[in-house]
């Protein structure tokens, strides 16, 4: 049967010949009367599309086209039009229009002529501000919840303890032993504890606090629609519910793929939020992320697809989801903006793995943690074919994501292979612009990419970060403090063969190359291009780092060269015994260019890493670095050398060409394009860091105690030891012999409070300890070991 074009037009049409000028009225129709007519090609005449459930392809649809007719514009959404909904004002407020619609509806967003409006909160809205649109405390509301009647149909939305993305929670009722005096249900959006910062909450979904213009409530017992506009209610205002999240579905299996389906100039606007959906989040390992498996275009078990110049807005969780086994798709010209979750997640089936291994996790106790051995150490690579592999983005304009998950990026990868991400141009996201979520299984090549305005909401990240939390993270035992480096570099198996177990997860170099950073002065803190927790089989090269640096911490076999870093740090963090990166023909402008975490001579010379020809200028002070540090490191030429100008073309407007020929040719050092980075035609970029921007950061206080040496806490105490915050004091340093060692201190501890009494810092921890008695038994609480603990000192 010769395949055909059918033409659609939004439901309401007639049904009928599906020409171009007498389309089908409905997607639904459409694409029957296409599959009737042996496939083909599905062309949608402008307008909006309503979804009532997701359009599903399955592998009888390989070879399928959607795309816009020429000059219009089609959107699919997940927003129910209210058409004549017989607004009336409320008695209690004027302000506020109420209307009858059903009951029991799944709605959890607003949209008022397409702009999504703000479920009813406390506090309000500011936009802005940061966290989650202006926040309070626990105490704050604990106070505010008496005025609640039904505390059980709100939400309470929170940053997690430690920052590191988000935790919510449905209020079931009331709970006098909780801070916030509510019994919650934690919805299981992250992956490393249910536990939240007092800090930072807000409750919404609540009638009492339908108390500003935008703000809007569903009574879905009476399926009462209560609304505050923000300008005087108009009869030809259009107002939509978000009821569905998913639009499109394109799910094959693994023995029969969906192939071909291309997408062409289609738009997908207003689906509901997946945050308090009731959708299981599922955690992707030892990541810190759980995520739903759902996307407002969800692919799974597909190949060869085509998504080209779509547009993704107004989405209430991800946008675009791979699951499980995809290969060789294109997803490019696309923009995503306000985007609720994940711009696009690619994420491969945890089977493909031959040792998964997960943090605890209350949601799934059955799940095996952190083990401690290797299984098959012959054999690197996947297990099996159900991953992503060879999928390319391009062109992409991400921005404005993680609006309601705080634990998102604009791209995750997990569990794939070989994913390209070029001249996209990536901003405005809630924690990092770029994530991978382990080292399975490499070969990623990221290129000509503008990445900026990252970390809006969040703590201890950057806007590249990527963790290797692989098979051999944990052996012999679980510590995150970068030990046991030679038993992963010689691994003895149970038949008594040894193996280098360090890269059998990342088989395959990844590539981080002539990509575009900024991080605006005075912005929150972040450590730019983050290899972070073991992240291994690196290649990080000719990167343009401005107002940000690279961090390495504990991981193996990387390259770090030709990199120019303006205001930033080049930042060693707890590296393991036979590490052996190679760190060589950088440029650093900062009077501070290296920092580092749990490291001295010996542990630096243990590591084996090669550190040469690194080209440091200080345009403010004196260069700074540790006495020990030439002597430490390995390498025929000397680490760093900081007495030759670059001579840069244009700092104070951005361009930091280098003009001081003769000091490229002593470091080995090549110029890198001022632009080109980012999509094509894309007005946003960042901005400019001024050359003057250029100062080191102020030295934190250390001094000895009792034969160990502490310090205040900074920004590397807080990453080198997975700890949270600044308060408190650090054992830097706590021999054996020490007195500090026989009260009970340990090497590396972060001391929070000492018999109940907060540590602001070493003032307060002095002040405390000095009422204390010889012999004299007290509790404390302390970070050890990527754990919080609490501990009898005895003084």
């Amino acid at each position: 049967m010769e395949k055909r074009t059918v033409y659609a037009a939004p439901a309401g049409a007639p049904c009928a010949a599906g020409t171009e000028n007498d389309p089908i009225g409905g997607l639904a129709a459409a694409l029957s009367a296409l599959r009737a007519a042996g496939g083909g090609e599905l062309v949608l005449r402008g307008g909006t599309y309503f979804l009532p459930e997701p359009l599903c392809l399955g592998p009888a649809d390989s070879g399928l086209v959607l795309r816009a007719y020429p000059g219009e514009t089609p959107v699919l959404t997940g927003a129910m039009p209210l058409d004549s909904p017989g607004w009336r004002r409320s008695r209690e407020n004027s302000a506020i229009f109420v209307t009858q619609t059903e009951k029991h509806l799944p709605a959890d967003m607003l949209f008022w002529n397409g702009i999504p409006q703000t479920p009813a909160r406390w506090p309000d809205l500011r936009p802005g501000a940061v966290p989650l649109g202006g926040a309070a405390c626990a105490e704050e509301i604990r106070a505010r919840s008496a005025r609640w009647a039904h505390p059980e149909t709100g939400h309470l939305r929170a940053l997690h303890d430690y920052g590191w993305g988000g935790n919510d929670y449905f209020i079931t009722g009331r709970d006098e032993s909780d801070p916030t005096g509510l019994r919650l249900l934690w919805v299981g959006d992250n992956n490393r504890g249910s536990a939240y910062m007092q800090s930072a909450l807000v409750a919404e979904n609540l009638l009492e606090e339908l108390d500003a213009p935008g703000e809007w409530f569903y009574d879905a017992e009476q399926g009462l629609l209560y609304f505050w506009p923000p300008e005087e209610l108009r009869p030809e205002d259009e107002v939509s519910l978000g009821v569905h999240a998913e639009l499109l579905r394109i799910a094959g299996t693994e023995t029969e793929n969906v192939c071909g389906v291309r997408l062409e100039n289609l738009s997908f606007a207003r689906t509901a939020r997946t945050l308090f959906s009731g959708l299981p989040y599922r955690p992707l390992q030892r990541a810190d992320w759980a995520v739903q498996y759902t996307g407002a275009v969800y692919v799974e078990n597909a190949r060869e697809l085509s998504l080209s110049g779509c547009s993704f807005a107004h989405i209430g969780g991800n946008a675009l989801f791979f699951c499980g086994s995809n290969s060789r798709h294109t997803v490019e010209r696309c923009t995503f903006s306000h985007i609720g979750a994940t711009g696009v997640q690619i994420v491969g089936d945890a089977r493909a793995l031959r040792q998964p291994s997960y943090w605890p996790n209350e949601r799934y106790p059955d799940h095996p943690a952190h083990e401690t051995t290797v299984r098959e150490p012959a054999s690197p690579g996947p297990a099996a074919p159900c991953y992503a592999r060879g999928i390319a983005l391009r062109e992409l304009h991400i921005e404005d994501v993680g609006i309601w998950e705080k634990q998102s990026a604009c791209v995750n990868l997990a569990v794939c292979s070989r994913v390209r991400i070029e001249h996209c141009t990536l901003h405005h996201s809630a924690r990092s612009c770029i994530n991978v979520c382990g080292g399975a299984f490499g070969g990623h090549e990221i290129a000509y990419n503008d990445i900026f305005d990252a970390q809006t909401e969040t703590m201890d990240h950057g806007p590249f970060n990527a963790w290797g939390r692989d098979r051999f993270w944990s052996v012999p035992e679980y510590g995150g403090g970068g030990e046991h480096g030679a038993e992963m570099r010689h691994y003895r198996a149970p038949d008594g063969g040894v193996f280098d177990v360090t890269l059998l997860d990342a088989a395959e170099p990844t590539e981080l190359h002539h990509n575009r950073f900024f991080h605006a002065p005075g912005a929150p803190h972040t450590w730019g291009i983050d290899l972070d927790d073991g992240a291994s089989n690196y290649e990080v090269h000719h990167n343009l780092c401005m107002g940000l640096g690279i961090k390495l911490r504990e991981g193996f076999s990387r390259r770090v060269y030709n990199n120019l870093i303006v205001g930033g740090r080049l930042e060693l963090h707890v590296p393991y015994d036979e590490a052996r990166d190679r760190i060589y023909s950088n440029l650093i402008v900062n009077p501070e260019p290296f920092a580092f975490a749990a490291v001295d001579a010996q542990r630096l010379a243990r590591s084996e890493d090669v550190l040469e020809n690194n080209w440091v200028f200080s345009p403010s002070g004196p260069v700074r670095l540790p006495a020990w540090f030439d002597a430490a490191v390995r390498g025929k030429n000397p680490p760093v050398w900081g007495k030759a100008d670059p001579d840069f073309a244009d700092p104070e407007h951005g361009d930091y060409t280098v003009q001081n020929r003769e000091a490229m040719r002593r470091f080995s050092f090549e110029n890198l394009p001022m632009s080109g980075y980012g999509a094509a035609g894309c007005a946003c970029a960042g901005g400019v860091f001024p050359l003057s921007a250029c100062a080191a950061p102020g030295a934190i206080r250390r001094e000895a105690w009792n034969g160990a040496l502490l310090s205040e806490v900074d920004d590397t105490v807080v990453s080198s030891t997975g700890s949270f915050g600044k308060s408190g004091v650090y054992f830097e340093s706590v021999p054996p012999e020490s007195g500090a060692y026989r009260i009970g201190f340990r090497t590396r501890d972060v001391l929070k409070k000492l018999g109940g009494r907060e540590l602001a810092g070493l003032s307060a921890f002095y002040d405390a300890s000095v009422e204390l008695r010889p012999g004299e038994a007290v509790r404390a609480e302390l970070h050890r070991k990527g754990s919080r603990v609490s501990v009898t000192l005895t003084w």
